[in-house]
């Protein structure tokens, strides 16, 4: 491989996050980042550079076709390739942000964080502000900073809604970054109430309890309701939430 393409390919890696060099898998070159189990090799292709990832989790998140490689580092999940080092550094960046928000991510901080409280400390009211607080966090991670269908980029403005309510949920399901989407104050607020829904298509509804007027009243006509992005994974949450929080009539 000439030297030029280990320079790019260090450079990709070190610009999406993955500051580490760590040991090569010939012809690999393999990076990892700090506090964080996911690692990432790269190699050089004909048609632009390949990248391979040690999680299943990413890979499937980030919606890039899998390439057939034949000989892949012996922990990779799987490896993808863009034609642009650009483009790599787009998919790479995200699959950072996927790693700080996807299961089981969230909860082991939330419960690394409560082991570092006093037992006096760890009542109702601290359990539920730290584990929302890593909840915003990952959900802000996931949707890259933006609500799930307006694109509103104001972090002030955003809330972490969960499908399934905390107050039913177990810990690894308030936790769960599929149980949730980040919304806008509006439509957080409608979402929470059972006002708004969503379905497995990520298209949304909004209740026959809003008439015509409210919805005028809340800005609801200018924008289509749909999730920018929807996993598998967030179905039986958003099932959930259809099911048992939603105002049909």
């Amino acid at each position: 491989m000439p030297l030029l393409g280990h320079i790019l390919l260090a450079k990709i890696a070190r610009d999406a996050g993955f500051d580490i060099p760590a040991v090569a898998d010939s012809p690999w070159l393999a990076f990892d980042t700090a506090g964080s189990a996911l690692r990432l090799w790269l190699r050089d292709d004909a048609s632009g550079p390949v990248a391979a990832l040690s999680s299943r989790a990413v890979l499937s998140e980030l919606d890039v076709p899998v390439l057939d490689v034949a000989v892949l580092p012996p922990a990779a999940a799987g490896a993808f390739q863009f034609p642009t080092a650009d483009a790599m550094l787009t998919a790479l960046a995200r699959a950072q942000a996927l790693n700080q928000s996807l299961p089981d991510r969230p909860y082991r901080e939330f419960v690394e964080q409560l082991s570092e409280l006093g037992a006096t400390e760890r009542d109702a009211i601290v359990r539920q502000r730290v584990g929302q607080d890593r909840f915003r966090d990952a959900l802000m991670q996931y949707w890259g900073g933006r609500c799930a269908v307006t694109g509103l980029a104001v972090p002030e403005l955003l809330r972490a809604s969960h499908a399934k309510p905390w107050k039913v949920a177990n810990d690894r399901e308030r936790l769960d970054v599929h149980n949730g989407l980040l919304l806008a104050v509006q439509l957080d607020a409608l979402f929470d109430r059972g006002f708004l829904w969503f379905d497995s298509c990520g298209d949304g509804a909004l209740s026959p309890a809003l008439g015509a007027k409210d919805r005028r009243m809340l800005g609801l006509g200018g924008f289509p309701l749909r999730l920018s992005r929807l996993s598998p994974a967030h179905e039986p949450f958003l099932a959930y939430h259809r099911d048992h929080v939603a105002i049909r009539a």
